[in-house]
Parts: structure tokens; sequence; C-alpha cells
């Protein structure tokens, strides 16, 4: 039996401790130099699941620069994941990815469990029409 204090289960970080916490809040700095690049972004988690073919939305049109999954949730509500992401390459989501990666090294340093997520949705909120 694995002790329910442990960080890691085998190769698995377990949910909402310190280590997983550093392992997907790590999300926006791993991509933004990608980015920064002029590369297009698409992320997607391991355990999403497709109910239709997105790919005609995401890649049909060159009008958007940022998709992102939206979960519905009776517990937590209804709020963007960052579980699936299409970061385009524009001046605009360098900017974006620049200021999330900021918000959440200021995050870690305060106490208490976050996700990267979180952050996304503080600043999406902050930016939406």
């Amino acid at each position: 039996m694995i002790d329910e204090s442990d960080d890691v289960a085998g190769d698995a970080h377990r949910w909402r401790t310190k280590s997983y916490v550093k392992l997907v809040g790590q999300r926006a700095m791993i991509l933004k130099p990608i980015v920064e690049m002029g590369i297009d972004v698409l992320y997607a988690d391991t355990d999403i699941t497709w109910y239709k073919n997105p790919w005609e939305h995401v890649f049909g049109s060159g009008e958007c620069n940022f998709y992102v999954q939206q979960e519905k949730s009776e517990v937590v509500g209804d709020y963007n994941c960052s579980g699936f992401l299409f970061i385009r390459a524009s001046a605009l989501m360098r900017l974006f990815m620049q200021v999330w990666e900021d918000k959440i090294i200021e995050r870690v340093k305060k106490p208490g469990f976050f996700t990267d997520q979180e952050e996304m949705n503080i600043l999406l909120e902050c930016t939406s029409p």
C-alpha cells in the first residue's frame, strides 16, 4: 500500500500534491518558448477525449489566436481548462504567455494548492469583452 502522504506513486504524481502542482504549473513555461519561436502549439493532456473531430474548428480558421477546453462541472462550475490548448504564435499570444508565466511564478511563492488553469482563467476574465 502507498502512503497517502507520498507525492509520487510509481511514475505518477498524485493529484493536488506539491510535486503535481510543480509539474502542471510549468505548462506555460514549457509552451511559451515554442510560441516565442513562432511555432503554433497544439497541446492536449493524455486524458483528453473527443466527441467529434476538432481539427476543422481549430485549423479551419486563421482568425482565432487561442482555443481552450471548457469544462462544465456541478462541483466547481464552468471553467476553461488548460488540458487542451491551441495557441497561435501571434504577438498577442506571446504577450499572453508571458503574463500567464509571470502569474504562475508569482502564485508559486504563496502557500496553498493552485493550478496553472486558475491563473489562466483569471487572465481570460480580465481580457474578455
